[in-house]
């Protein structure tokens, strides 16, 4: 961190509005790194030398003054000038967070200081939606007590809002800057419990109640709501609706579910984002049909031939598989007659010194079980009565997600084994004929002509093919 030239970032204007900030007893050095952080422009820079450039940290800002713009004013008790040459350098990490702690102590904000910090991490992917953040400007209220000074309604210590493990502060940077957050927020419209065939239905109602007039015209509810879903991820809700930002989440990645999914993400927060990461169900011998939430599970686990990669919705698929239709992958793991589950098992750091550092990772206990639709024993919850008036008048069908969703899931589990005969009312339905109508208009050509061969089968794919060709499942079309 650097500080700007003297009077570089200041602007002398009548015009502005002055907002008083009452800083309390403070030392010179302190008023000093409240002047630069409160400074019109840029009164700090904050960033990493490399390759003979300068790289700004993810959370820097510049303070822009529009309009009737308000300039703060810094009051408080100042404590004796330090050294010059401490003037000149900026404070380091822990003392510039306790000027932040005492700050907050002072005035009785912890929690609006959590509420600023939390903002401060979304800042990364905020820069990814919008360069612009507007706030509003400060309000501040003073309650003096009987001496005349500012009274706290609660001084607490001087804790930094991350508590007192440093450490933890380096996990929540880390997270900060990872580009997958919408996805992290996203995952809130999840539901496991919910085939890719009826999450439109889900999708539609959840946002019937999200846009009710008495959720979506307080705040303060609308945010309650979506950190009930999972509330240890409430407080980055909490900063992105302090930035203006949670209605991109709400209604270009969450309504459409068009947003990624990142299992590593999911993985180090313990957040459930799609059904693979959920477990493959025992079978037992007297069974001879699977699910298909579990089939695709255990062909995404035993990495098959053309299933390396995680479905890209996060809804599973519908019905079951008789086990003599599915692949040798999938019979061969059944057989064993254990559960299988992704694992999130280590982290690896790439350190300055070309090493790297493996941090072991204890899995947690199996995920799934925080469904709304099923109660701790398993059996379906019932829905309790409530008041709460919901208008469903604006559910349009034709914008029903779910047939988006089923054409990526059934794709990725039939596209290149095809279809058991017992699923072809499915391969026919509208929603998946159409990917075929094209392959089953055109000709037959000549034999012997390349032209023959199956539109998947190219030629830059006749390895995957003729090895599909040892495991293809018995009694199946395309």
């Amino acid at each position: 961190m650097q500080w700007r030239r003297p009077g570089a970032a200041t602007e002398a204007n009548a015009s502005f509005t002055e907002v008083p900030v009452e800083l309390g007893p403070v030392s010179d050095r302190a008023a000093r790194w409240w002047a630069a952080i409160l400074a019109p422009n840029q009164g700090w820079t904050a960033g990493i030398n490399a390759d003979c450039n300068v790289f700004l940290a993810p959370w820097s800002t510049t303070l822009v003054q529009t309009g009737k713009a308000s300039t703060f004013v810094l009051s408080g008790a100042y404590e004796p000038a330090e050294p010059a040459i401490e003037q000149q350098l900026p404070p380091s990490f822990s003392v510039a967070a306790s000027y932040i702690a005492a700050y907050a102590a002072h005035h009785g904000a912890q929690d609006q200081s959590r509420v600023a910090f939390a903002a401060a991490l979304m800042l990364p992917s905020t820069a990814r939606i919008t360069r612009t953040i507007r706030l509003l400007a400060p309000c501040p209220r003073q309650a003096f007590s009987d001496e005349g000074n500012i009274s706290s309604a609660n001084p607490g210590p001087a804790a930094p809002v991350w508590g007192d493990d440093v450490h933890q502060l380096d996990r929540l940077l880390t997270l900060s800057c990872n580009n997958f957050l919408q996805a992290l927020l996203s995952s809130v419209a999840f539901e496991p419990d919910i085939p890719c065939n009826a999450c439109g239905a889900w999708i539609q109602g959840t946002f019937a109640v999200l846009d009710s007039d008495h959720v979506k015209a307080d705040l303060q509810v609308l945010t309650g709501a979506l950190m009930a879903r999972n509330p240890k991820l409430g407080f980055l809700w909490v900063g992105a609706a302090a930035l203006g930002i949670h209605s991109f989440y709400l209604f270009d990645c969450m309504r459409t579910l068009f947003y990624p999914i990142d299992l590593t993400l999911a993985g180090w927060t313990n957040t459930l984002m799609s059904f693979i990461q959920q477990p493959a169900r025992a079978i037992q011998p007297t069974q001879d049909k699977i699910r298909g939430a579990d089939e695709a599970r255990l062909l995404f686990l035993s990495q098959a031939i053309d299933h390396t990669e995680f479905p890209i919705k996060g809804f599973p698929p519908f019905g079951s598989t008789a086990i003599a239709d599915c692949g040798l992958e999938v019979q061969r793991h059944v057989s064993c007659g254990k559960s299988h589950q992704l694992y999130y098992s280590t982290w690896t750091w790439d350190c300055r010194d070309g090493e790297r550092e493996t941090v072991s990772y204890e899995p947690p206990k199996l995920l799934g079980g925080e469904s709304v639709l099923r109660q701790d024993d398993g059996e379906t919850a019932e829905a309790e009565d409530s008041c709460i008036q919901v208008d469903y008048s604006r559910m349009d069908r034709e914008l029903d997600c779910a047939e988006v969703v089923t054409r990526c899931i059934i794709g990725w589990l039939r596209e290149h084994d095809g279809f058991p005969i017992a699923e072809r009312g499915i391969r026919e339905h509208e929603w998946i004929d159409f990917l075929y109508e094209s392959e089953d208009d055109e000709p037959a050509n000549p034999e012997g002509d390349w032209k023959s061969v199956d539109r998947r089968r190219k030629a830059h794919n006749i390895g995957p093919w003729i090895a599909r060709t040892v495991t293809h499942r018995r009694h199946s079309f395309h």
